[in-house]
């Protein structure tokens, strides 16, 4: 629903980390050296591999708890929720007087 803007804070960072790597890289390898530099790389790139799957499944409790972020899905769950329940409810009221 909001994947205009999932592009564009994908995009953003990118084009930060992209501008911001060769700022560093140099002193980071002349530091450390080559192999310990792309050690550290990947075992940042490996932390965040968990990171689309952690959203993906309590990214809908996250958008909830925030005042900020809007959450039309899960004011149609609510909705549709309600909606259940007052069916049922009119559901036993029918089958009481049955």
């Amino acid at each position: 629903m909001f994947a205009a803007s999932a592009i564009a804070g994908n995009t953003f960072m990118r084009s930060l980390f992209g501008a911001i790597f060769p700022l560093f890289a140099r002193y980071m390898y002349e530091g450390i050296g080559i192999n310990y530099g792309q050690t550290l790389v990947g075992c940042v790139a490996a932390v965040l591999v968990p990171l689309p799957f952690f959203f993906h499944f309590y990214g809908k409790r996250i958008r909830a708890k925030s005042t900020f972020a809007p959450a039309p899905d899960i004011q149609q769950d609510k909705k549709r929720d309600e909606e259940n329940r007052i069916g049922s409810n009119e559901d036993s009221k029918v089958r009481e007087e049955s």
